[in-house]
Formats: C-alpha cells, sequence, structure tokens
C-alpha cells in the first residue's frame, strides 16, 4: 500500500467547526478528554453520568455527564383546533 490510498481524516477534529468534536466538560468545569482517561465507569443509577479516571491510582472518580441538552422541546406542542 502506497500513501495516497489512506484517506485524510484531520478535517475532521481539527478546527473550530469540526464535527466529531466533543466539548464536554466535567462537572468541575474541568475539559473531558477521553485519552486521558484511564478508567471508564457507568453506573446504572446515574444514566448519562460517565465516571472516569486519569491515574491508576486516584481516588475519586471524576464525572462528566453525556446527557444532551436540547434547547428545542422533545415533542411540539400540540395546536388546539379552531372553531
Amino acid at each position: 500500500m502506497q500513501l495516497d490510498d489512506f484517506k485524510n481524516f484531520e478535517a475532521l477534529y481539527s478546527g473550530t467547526v469540526s464535527p466529531l468534536i466533543q466539548k464536554k466538560q466535567t462537572l468541575d468545569k474541568e475539559s473531558f478528554l477521553v485519552s486521558s482517561a484511564v478508567w471508564l465507569e457507568v453506573r446504572k443509577q446515574d444514566p448519562g453520568i460517565l465516571y472516569y479516571e486519569t491515574h491508576i491510582y486516584q481516588e475519586d472518580y471524576k464525572m462528566v455527564n453525556m446527557n444532551r441538552s436540547s434547547r428545542k422541546p422533545m415533542f411540539a406542542a400540540s395546536n388546539p383546533k379552531r372553531t
């Protein structure tokens, strides 16, 4: 295989308008990078919250809320019929 056989995916994650950038923050307002996490945990009692550690011997988990904040209502309000 030649180098030209590979596609360049840099535009997907570099730049300010990149579609694959996750701009998540911890609950302490620190930026979250999944590449720095060494341990990930999801708990049944906290849906949408990702617990992670950046060091193996870290005592407390850091938390990231992965729930999407929607700006629009999930369902459009039904308009009453006019008579």
